[in-house]
């Protein structure tokens, strides 16, 4: 079993944002905070984000300067293998100024060498010294997310920092249930274009504006009397006419009693 990794992990580790500050000792407070709190730090990660690297002039290279800095390496260097060769072999510990000497003289003419093929005519080469910036430290957590937030809100030195929540969206990447995506055949129906919505809505306006007129009454026509039922009453009348005059000597009769 392997004690130690042969590469270092390359993969970001993963957690939700808590909070975000300026600096990074804002967020060892704040992780100072949530530690007395009883909460697990261990689930914790602080993120730069916005990284600048800045380059600060230091001066201009020398031969002599280049020259020094190859001796004071070369004898760090030395020294160090000397040691490592006293420790093997203590026997020839009279050779370790040798070897200090030699790495030192030997550093000194490298770094010579390499500045005499950098420098140019148009001047030494420029030192720097390197920095990187963030521009906000965001605080993570990859567990207990509510808890870590609650014990920052309930500090009024944390509570501007802390992220607010994204609002869930209801947009979902995969195919919807009835197709209604843009990009999607419909399941059900047919999508219509925009005319030809506008073409359905005036047809069923048309169609309201008929309803009440075919909703009217339909009233019978008037039975005009035909000359045969004209012909059919008569006898009629003229039944009743004899029963009148059958009639009329007895009005007398009921004149005179």
């Amino acid at each position: 079993m392997a004690l130690f990794q042969n590469h270092p992990e390359t993969a970001a580790p993963s957690g939700q944002d808590l909070a975000t500050f300026p600096s990074r000792e804002s967020a060892e407070e704040a992780i100072n905070y949530l530690q007395s709190k009883d909460f697990p730090v261990r689930q914790l990660l602080v993120q730069e984000r916005g990284l600048t690297r800045s380059n600060q002039v230091v001066g201009v290279v020398t031969w002599p300067k280049a020259l020094l800095s190859g001796f004071t390496r070369g004898l760090m260097m030395g020294l160090f293998l000397a040691l490592l060769f006293v420790l093997w072999k203590p026997a020839w510990a009279v050779f370790a100024p040798l070897i200090i000497g030699a790495f030192a003289i030997f550093r000194a003419i490298e770094r010579l060498v390499a500045w005499a093929i950098r420098s140019s005519s148009a001047g030494y080469p420029i030192a720097f010294s390197s920095s990187l910036t963030a521009e906000k430290h965001v605080l993570m957590t990859s567990e207990d997310y509510y808890t870590a937030r609650r014990l920052l809100l309930d500090d009024s030195r944390f509570q501007s920092a802390v992220v607010e929540q994204d609002a869930p969206s209801n947009v979902t990447s995969g195919p919807t249930e009835f197709g209604s995506g843009s990009d999607e055949q419909p399941r059900y129906g047919v999508r219509l274009t925009p005319d030809a919505r506008r073409q359905l809505r005036a047809q069923q306006e048309q169609l309201k504006g008929q309803a009440p007129a075919a909703s009217a009454p339909n009233l019978p026509p008037a039975v005009s009397q035909t000359p045969e039922k004209k012909q059919e009453n008569s006898p009629g009348r003229e039944e009743n006419g004899e029963v009148s005059e059958e009639t009329s000597p007895n009005s007398d009769l009921n004149d005179a009693r």
